[in-house]
């Protein structure tokens, strides 16, 4: 086991021990430690989305996009919220995604979609609220 993933399983281990303030203080140590690793920062975006926090959880998805821009599972995020700003009826998931995203700077919601635009093979598909 790598140190990395040392630090992620005992992030992890914390919190299923009922132990969030353990499990924050492993992933700042693992994100210090390891800023350019982005099994580490996708795992301390992950706790963030499973805590339901989306202030922190847009802060660490806008550092994600910024320096880990060609990740697929951080398209497979991003697909879930162009999903959520499409949606008229929003399921729980949806809402959350929908609430992170606004929490985002206007600055990287405009690169997210203008990057998304690209990637996608038909660019005429935008969420309703940009159109």
């Amino acid at each position: 086991m790598s140190n990395e993933q040392y630090l992620i399983y005992q992030a992890k281990l914390a919190l299923k021990q009922g132990d969030p303030y353990a499990s924050k203080s492993w992933m700042i140590t693992a994100r210090t430690m390891f800023p350019d690793n982005f099994s580490v920062q996708f795992e301390v975006y992950e706790i963030e989305k499973t805590a339901g926090n989306t202030t922190e959880c847009a802060r660490c998805l806008s550092a994600l996009f910024q320096s880990f821009p060609t990740e697929r599972i951080l398209w497979n995020e991003i697909q879930m919220i162009i999903q959520a700003l499409r949606s008229d009826s929003l399921t729980p998931e949806l809402q959350f995604y929908n609430d992170m995203f606004l929490s985002i700077s206007e600055v990287i919601q405009k690169q997210i979609l203008m990057k998304m635009a690209e990637r996608t093979k038909d660019p005429m598909i935008c969420p309703r609220r940009y159109r």
